[in-house]
C-alpha cells in the first residue's frame, strides 16, 4: 500500500519496525490502538529521533491511517501535527525567532486599536482567532472551523450536546462548549467555558453582534460561507505576517504552548483542550 503511494517499502518497513519499537508491541497490528494517543506517540519519536526521521514515520503513520480507515478526527490531528513538523523543518530560522510571550505582548497592544478603529471582518477575525488561542481555549485550527455558533437566551448549555464545538451567545455571555464524542459518535463528556476575559468578550461583541455573522459557524467568511482548513490556515500566517513581521501558524503556537505550559498558566481544563 505504501509503495501504491511512492513510499519506498524499505523506509516504510523501518519506520514500523520503529513503532513497534516505540510501542513496545511485536505485532503490528498492536500498533493500531496505541496510535489513537497520537501527541504521547509523537512526543516518543521526537525524543529518540531526529526531526526528519520523525517526519518519515508520521507519514507512514498517515498511510496506516488511510489504511485501517481512521476517523476524520485522527486524520485531522495527524495532519495538524505533521504539518507543525514540517513547519519546524522549513522554517527553523523563522521558528526559533518567535515567542509566544512577544506575541501575547504585541497582540495585546494592538487590541484597543482594533476595538476602537474600525477594522474589516477579516482583520478582525484573524485577530480574534489569534486572541482566543492565547486568552481563552488553545483550539487546534481544524477545531476553530468546527464551532457552531448559537444565539440562544432561554436552552441549557448542558443541552448543547450532539456537536464537538459550540460558541453559545446567551443573555450577554459567551460560552464556549466543547463536547468528548468517540469514534462511535457517543457522548463521552462534556466542558463549558465562560469567557470572562473582558477583552475577549469585546472582541466576541464585535465581531458576533456588531458584524451580525450570518454563518451558522463562528469562524467564516465575511458572506457567511464556510471556511476551510487550508483557508484559515493561510488566512492566519497572512495576518501574523503582517503585525508581527513573520509568519506564524497555530501549530507553531500550539507547540510553543505545549513547551511553556507551566510559565502560560495553562490549567487542566486548557490542556485537555489543547491535547484533543
Amino acid at each position: 500500500f505504501c509503495g501504491l503511494h511512492e513510499l519506498e517499502i524499505p523506509i516504510g518497513e523501518k519506520n514500523i519496525q520503529r513503532l513497534k519499537k516505540i510501542l513496545q508491541v511485536e505485532n503490528f497490528e498492536d500498533i493500531l490502538h496505541p496510535l489513537n494517543s497520537l501527541e504521547e506517540v509523537l512526543e516518543n519519536i521526537l525524543d529518540k529521533y531526529t526531526l526528519n526521521t520523525a517526519i518519515s514515520i508520521m507519514e507512514v503513520i498517515k498511510y496506516i491511517g488511510i489504511f485501517f480507515a481512521f476517523d476524520k478526527n485522527f486524520m485531522y490531528k495527524h495532519s495538524d501535527e505533521y504539518n507543525s513538523l514540517i513547519d519546524l523543518r522549513d522554517n527553523k530560522n523563522m521558528y526559533s525567532n518567535f515567542s509566544i510571550f512577544e506575541v501575547k505582548r504585541q497582540l495585546e497592544e494592538k487590541v484597543d486599536s482594533v476595538l476602537q478603529n474600525h477594522v474589516c471582518f477579516t482583520y478582525l477575525r484573524n485577530f480574534l482567532v489569534v486572541y482566543i488561542f492565547l486568552n481563552e481555549l488553545p483550539f487546534r485550527l481544524s477545531h476553530f472551523t468546527q464551532i457552531l455558533l448559537v444565539k440562544s437566551d432561554y436552552e441549557n448549555l448542558d443541552d448543547f450536546d450532539d456537536k464537538p464545538f459550540y460558541l453559545i451567545l446567551q443573555k450577554g455571555e459567551f460560552f464556549f462548549i466543547v463536547n468528548k464524542i468517540n469514534n462511535e459518535g457517543i457522548f463521552k463528556g462534556q466542558y463549558i467555558h465562560k469567557v470572562e476575559n473582558a477583552t475577549s468578550h469585546k472582541l466576541l461583541t464585535r465581531l458576533v453582534i456588531n458584524y451580525g455573522t450570518k454563518s451558522k459557524y463562528f469562524i467564516a467568511n465575511k458572506s457567511g460561507k464556510d471556511i476551510t482548513n487550508t483557508n484559515l490556515a493561510n488566512a492566519i500566517t497572512t495576518f501574523t505576517k503582517s503585525i508581527f513581521g513573520k509568519s506564524i501558524s497555530l501549530n507553531q503556537l500550539r507547540t510553543q504552548t505545549k513547551v511553556y505550559s507551566q510559565p502560560l498558566n495553562i490549567n487542566l481544563f486548557k490542556k485537555k483542550i489543547l491535547d484533543l
